[in-house]
């Protein structure tokens, strides 16, 4: 059987553990709901971006580190029609 200390030891290593990487699985899970609502067209980037806990700018560029652009266009021609527009 394990000392009590041995016990106490281990359970305040995987205590600190959970601390330390917890938030950053928080902060994963909620970057990933925001990329999923978004790619579904469910909200807005504003919105996104104040779920993922992210600058506007900084959560455009996690879009494109996860190939999503912010430009939605339903073809080329109206593509075409917006780049002469701007």
């Amino acid at each position: 059987m394990l000392s009590s200390a041995y016990t106490n030891r281990n359970q305040k290593s995987v205590c600190k553990y959970i601390y330390q990487n917890g938030f950053a699985m928080i902060m994963v899970t909620k970057r990933s709901v925001a990329l999923c609502y978004y790619t579904q067209n469910k909200i807005s980037l504003g919105y996104c971006e104040q779920i993922a806990e992210m600058t506007k700018e900084s959560f455009i560029r996690y879009l494109g580190e996860n190939g999503i652009s912010i430009f939605q266009f339903d073809d080329e021609q109206e593509f075409m029609e917006e780049m002469k527009n701007a």
